[in-house]
């Protein structure tokens, strides 16, 4: 059976990508939840990874059910956060396995969403915050609220989930802040995932989530990984039988 053998981790303060590889070369990409996502990144390599190596990729249900047992006594968002990470990598993962896109998986077909604008802005004033929002929207001819979206693999995995599930709704949340308030969400990947179009953006059709991460972006970012080791694994106890490995390492 298949099984994980490496979790890698690409994290700035504000986003973390995680890479799941198993013994077959098989990989898959997600993404932890946003906004101190290099602390995320830590306790991904801590108290997720020990339980996740070794494990079959495809029960994903089974391994964070297995996570939260072993993790009862340390509940709470950050836990959640990082189990998020190889929770998506591991859909990315079984699509591009199956050459299908993850929407697929789920039961539905890719396809048109609905989308509007949405800002969070707190640096200008209201007033003009409004101007700003009425002129973007009527130009991309798309509607308008003042809420928060960020444009990472979380969007993109909400897109998958919209075009899959009965009773989703008439639109999908975009964040138009600009890399002036939101510098987090630029360039993370290759060509526009969020490109709009008559006020609609479309559901990728490639195998998992259907986008490819900046490499540029990666090669910036802080990198971990987890990896298990065989040998060691037959003599110690799970929790023990993995090594994290950080960029320094690498180097040296």
């Amino acid at each position: 059976m298949e099984r994980i053998t490496t979790l890698e981790t690409f994290a700035d303060e504000f986003v973390c990508f995680v890479k799941v590889t198993t013994d077959s070369g098989a990989i898959g990409w997600g993404q932890t939840s946003t906004y101190n996502a290099d602390i995320t990144a830590q306790v991904l390599h801590r108290q997720v990874a020990p339980w996740a190596l070794g494990e079959d990729p495809y029960d994903v249900g089974g391994l964070i059910r297995t996570v939260e047992e072993r993790e009862h006594k340390y509940p709470g968002s950050y836990r959640c956060r990082a189990l998020a990470g190889v929770d998506t990598a591991l859909w990315d993962l079984r699509g591009r396995h199956e050459s299908k896109p993850v929407v697929e998986l789920l039961g539905g077909s890719p396809g048109w969403l609905r989308a509007y604008a949405s800002s969070m802005r707190r640096d200008i004033s209201p007033a003009a915050e409004a101007d700003r929002l009425v002129a973007m929207a009527h130009q991309a001819g798309i509607p308008v609220t003042p809420y928060s979206a960020n444009l990472s693999l979380v969007t993109v995995c909400t897109m998958h989930v919209l075009g899959a599930i009965p009773n989703a709704g008439k639109y999908l949340e975009l964040s138009i802040e600009g890399p002036e308030y939101y510098p987090g969400q630029q360039n993370l990947f290759i060509g526009d995932p969020f490109r709009v179009e008559g006020g609609r953006v479309r559901i990728p059709d490639a195998p998992g989530w259907g986008v490819e991460i900046n490499p540029d972006w990666l090669s910036r970012a802080a990198y971990a990984r987890s990896e298990a080791q065989a040998q060691a694994a037959q003599s110690l106890g799970r929790a023990e039988s993995f090594g994290v490995v950080t960029r320094d390492t690498v180097l040296n």
